[in-house]
């Protein structure tokens, strides 16, 4: 971790100086240093926040080789993408490993029968079917993961530190499991909760898999997701429980990427945890975040990745107009789209974007 005077960003912004930065919502930049092609295929894992990202990426008619819209899942389509939601590193984890090794079947063993059907508890208890078709979609399901290992950049977000473990098939789970289960089965299923250490474990486990594939490695994003968990299953307010988990895996991200030079940190979180909150979260839930915030800084991070392109100042546009007219600025949400068009002429992409820019 050096020290540098040439760090043009190393004051924190203040009303004199860098107010843009922060105001009117913030504009965190991601280090750059990794050589990233145009063409680069990216795989994204984790909760909620991933798909957002995910989003980003697909607007700016990138190639996302994670949560195939194409997987067999019991939704319609369009919903698809919900289903990979994973809330901790080591269910993602899972899903990759299962995903290339012939021998586990796609993690088919993983299911668990209960009251005549097989729970598939690497998606969610509720997640449950009649035998056969429990195991043909959790082969297909796993299957979708197999984009992690074709990947150019692997992007993993970070959720909470709060996991459900099954002592018998020794994985980790991607949510509680009901009480009437483990009543039935009782010390099978421990509540653990990780602490600085064990988050940097759990990251580890994530970079040696992911780098232990052939052939060309991999650019290792990680980001620490800004969106909340429901619920707590400690004493504390979920309030101070969702700060400090963010906080661990915050600092883990931190100190695995300072001791891995194949490794980035991606500032989605701060992108939303340092801009007033009706940039960031949603008004009904509280905890979800918005798609022009993610996509700002989805923008921030192709650019420290890859330079400056027409797909990233899309996605920074389509998300500057969307924030900046919810700051009641008009005027810079025109100066945005104008400013991309001068650069890259009128993209397609952004006709929606245009007109709203124009009735606002």
């Amino acid at each position: 971790h050096r020290i540098t005077s040439r760090n043009k960003l190393r004051q924190y912004a203040s009303p004199k100086k860098g107010r843009a930065r922060i105001l009117p919502f913030a504009q965190p930049r991601m280090q750059g240093g990794a050589e990233v092609a145009p063409e680069a295929r990216f795989f994204v894992g984790g909760s909620c926040f991933a798909r957002n990202i995910e989003r980003a990426l697909a607007f700016g008619d990138l190639t996302v080789l994670s949560s195939s819209e194409d997987t067999p899942m019991p939704s319609p389509p369009g919903q698809i993408a919900k289903w990979f939601n994973k809330f901790n590193s080591d269910t993602l984890l899972n899903e990759m490993r299962w995903a290339v090794q012939p021998e586990a079947d796609f993690g088919v063993s993983s299911l668990m029968g209960f009251e005549g059907e097989y729970s598939d508890l690497q998606i969610g208890w509720s997640f449950a079917h009649e035998p056969e078709q429990a195991t043909f979609l959790r082969r297909a399901y796993c299957g979708a993961y197999a984009g992690a290992a074709e990947a150019d950049v692997v992007v993993i977000t970070l959720g909470s530190v709060e996991c459900w473990y099954d002592c018998e098939q020794q994985i980790y789970l991607n949510g509680m499991v009901p009480k009437r289960v483990s009543e039935q089965m009782p010390g099978r299923f421990e509540f653990h909760c990780f602490d600085f250490a064990e988050a940097y474990a759990s990251l580890q486990r994530v970079y040696d898999h992911v780098m232990a594939r052939p052939g060309p490695k991999p650019v290792l994003v990680f980001a620490v997701s800004a969106v909340a968990q429901p619920a707590t299953y400690g004493a504390e307010d979920a309030l101070v429980s969702n700060m400090a988990s963010q906080a661990i895996q915050r600092a883990a991200a931190e100190q695995f990427v300072r001791e891995h030079e194949d490794c980035w940190y991606f500032p989605a979180y701060e992108y939303c945890l340092l801009s007033d909150r009706r940039f960031s979260f949603h008004e009904n839930t509280f905890n979800h975040v918005q798609q022009p915030v993610m996509d700002r800084a989805v923008a921030n991070m192709l650019e420290a990745l890859q330079g400056p392109s027409e797909a990233q100042s899309a996605i920074a546009v389509r998300g500057l107009v969307a924030d900046h007219n919810t700051a009641g600025d008009p005027e810079k949400a025109l100066a945005a789209v104008e400013k991309h068009d001068e650069a890259y002429g009128d993209s397609a992409g952004l006709d929606v974007v245009r007109a709203q820019t124009f009735a606002a």
